[in-house]
């Protein structure tokens, strides 16, 4: 028959100990604080003990991660709604005005500068074309073409015409004796070939006496007969008591007529074609 266990002794004496120690220190060797709070905010239930510490200690991180947080529990925040309310169509006026900064001197600049471009350069380049191959605005100065041109009347030149035939006879013209001499205003009175005589107060273009209405004299003096050059033409001035003509500078050439006399536009009361 056995002895019962000894109840003294340095054994029962240790059993003692290591329960201390297992009772003061937790599974990651640190002493138990003061008791902790379950999820729900309640003590735990000393009937629900394992040994000295609560059952739920050994899960807490577990039920952390499954259980539904109540109100009451602090360590948990109800996450920020993610829904949001727009505001009244109200509260942003439909006809308020919208508001642009203002221009920058820089780029104001430039857009002046674009429009000069745009619009009053290629209104250049358009003129000079027209002045150069269609038309020109020119003056008459004098009375050599008196009473039908006055001076300072504003006539427009076209050039085109010149461009698809020779001058004709009676056409008053523009041109210049010499390429560097000022504009004379006169009309063609011989076209090249014509034999052109003055004598006995008239004109005769190949011993005919020439029919001119727009006179209001006779043409005085003496011309011998001559014949005009070809690619020339002979002119002379409405006015012939007072215009300085083919009479004493001969034949000129038709590379250094401008243009025709086409209208007259300045003063408002002779607007017209110029004949």
């Amino acid at each position: 028959m056995t002895a019962p266990a000894a109840t003294n002794g340095p054994a029962a004496a240790a059993k003692p100990r290591f329960k201390g120690v297992l009772q003061s220190l937790d599974p990651q060797g640190v002493p138990p604080g003061p008791p902790r709070l379950d999820p729900q905010g309640v003590p735990p239930d000393p009937a629900r003990r394992l040994g000295d510490r609560p059952i739920w200690n050994e899960f807490d991180r577990m039920n952390d991660l499954h259980h539904e947080p109540s109100p009451s529990d602090t360590r948990y925040q109800a996450p920020i709604s993610e829904n949001y309310e727009l505001p009244d169509a109200d509260a942003f006026p439909t006809g308020a005005p919208v508001s642009t900064p203002p221009p920058q001197p820089a780029a104001r600049s430039k857009s002046i500068l674009r429009e000069v471009a745009e619009t009053i350069i290629p209104a250049i380049v358009i003129a000079a074309l027209i002045h150069v191959f269609l038309a020109q605005a020119t003056r008459v100065y004098g009375q050599s073409m008196e009473p039908n041109l006055h001076t300072d009347m504003r006539l427009v030149v076209e050039k085109l015409s010149y461009r698809l035939h020779t001058p004709r006879r009676g056409d008053i013209v523009v041109l210049r004796v010499r390429p560097e001499d000022e504009l004379l205003i006169k009309r063609v009175i011989g076209l090249p070939g014509d034999e052109v005589a003055i004598h006995d107060g008239q004109v005769f273009v190949n011993g005919q006496p020439l029919e001119e209405p727009y006179l209001n004299q006779e043409t005085r003096g003496n011309l011998a007969p001559r014949v005009v050059p070809p690619l020339h033409v002979f002119v002379m001035g409405d006015n012939r008591g007072a215009s300085n003509d083919s009479r004493s500078f001969g034949p000129v050439h038709i590379d250094n007529i401008v243009g025709k006399a086409w209208l007259s536009y300045w003063p408002l009361g002779e607007v017209g074609a110029v004949e």
